[in-house]
Order: structure tokens, then C-alpha cells, then sequence
């Protein structure tokens, strides 16, 4: 049985609708759980890639962030030199700085979760994320549904490693001076 508690996951398109924001300033503030659901940079930018979603300006408008947006906390420009894979590369950069500065803002207000995403999709890990939302028992995992089929060529993701290997992007730092600056 779940508990009474609302678990609510960090995404863009619902931070689009302000409803950290809207949560920490009510009633719900106290039940509210905030999931920060991490992925492995490589492999979460390669599906992007893969599924072209961000070749045109609408889905990125729609579901992601796109680089136009002045509310940013990392320069795009950085990765216009990545061409096709640029894009994807600065939004997970953005979208992992945005979780970093949403938990330190809003700490005070509601609470937040952390998980990796290849962690929890695993049994041990499924377990660990259950107890941590403050369920009790044995949860289960259900079959995976929705995976992309299409695999990322081997090449696109040793491209991504060596990138990013470059990048001393820490999410935490930009997050903090960020607040700093009044962000």
C-alpha cells in the first residue's frame, strides 16, 4: 500500500508549469515528495539523439528547454561546436544544473529524493528507491515498456564519452552560484 504521500519527478515539462513552485507554497509543500532522477550523461544525450529530439524547434519548445530560453543557467554556447549533438549534450547539462538549483531553493519547503535511473530499474535498486519514498514490503518491477529500441551507434556514444570527459560541468557549483546571483 502506498503511503499518503505525493511523489512528484523533476522533469522539464512539469517545471514548466511551475509546479515545484505552486507545491512548496501550499498545503501539499508538507506531503510532497520531489524525485531527482539521474541518468547516465552518455547514455541519456545518445537517445536524444537517436530519436532526433531535437532536430526540430517545436519538440524542444514543447517537452524540453531550448536554448532561446533566458532563464538559463548554463551558456548553450558552449556546445554549438557539437553540431547535431550539441543541443541534446546542453540540455542534459541544463536539466542536471536545474535539478541541483531546485533542490537547494525549495530544501527548505519540500523534500527531495534522489535516484539514478540504472539503479532503481533494477531489483536492489527498485527496493532501495521503494523504502527511500517510504513504502514498506517487497515492490516489484514491472516489465519495461517504453525503452527505446533503437540502440546508439557505438561511435555516437564513444563521441559522447570523450566530450564529456572534457567538460568539468559540476551541476552543484553552477546550481549554488547561480542562487548566489539571484537566480
Amino acid at each position: 500500500m502506498l503511503t499518503s504521500n505525493i511523489h512528484i519527478e523533476t522533469n522539464h515539462t512539469l517545471r514548466k508549469c511551475e509546479l515545484i513552485e505552486n507545491i512548496s507554497r501550499s498545503q501539499l509543500a508538507e506531503k510532497s515528495r520531489i524525485i531527482i532522477l539521474k541518468r547516465d550523461i552518455v547514455r541519456q544525450c545518445a537517445s536524444y539523439v537517436v530519436r532526433h529530439d531535437f532536430v526540430h524547434i517545436t519538440t524542444a519548445w514543447q517537452w524540453y528547454l531550448h536554448p532561446s530560453y533566458q532563464k538559463r543557467l548554463i551558456n548553450p554556447k558552449l556546445f554549438s561546436r557539437f553540431e547535431g549533438i550539441g543541443l541534446a549534450l546542453w540540455y542534459c547539462y541544463a536539466m542536471s544544473a536545474r535539478q541541483a538549483y531546485y533542490k537547494l531553493y525549495f530544501n527548505s519547503k519540500v523534500k527531495f529524493i534522489e535516484a539514478q535511473l540504472e539503479h532503481i530499474t533494477t531489483p536492489s535498486g527498485a527496493q532501495k528507491f521503494w523504502q527511500a519514498i517510504g513504502q514498506s514490503g517487497q515492490c516489484s518491477l514491472p516489465p519495461r515498456e517504453n525503452e527505446n529500441t533503437v540502440q546508439a551507434p557505438i561511435d555516437l556514444i564513444d563521441n559522447l564519452t570523450k566530450i564529456i570527459s572534457k567538460f568539468q560541468l559540476d551541476p552543484n557549483i553552477i546550481a549554488e552560484q547561480a542562487f548566489e546571483d539571484g537566480f
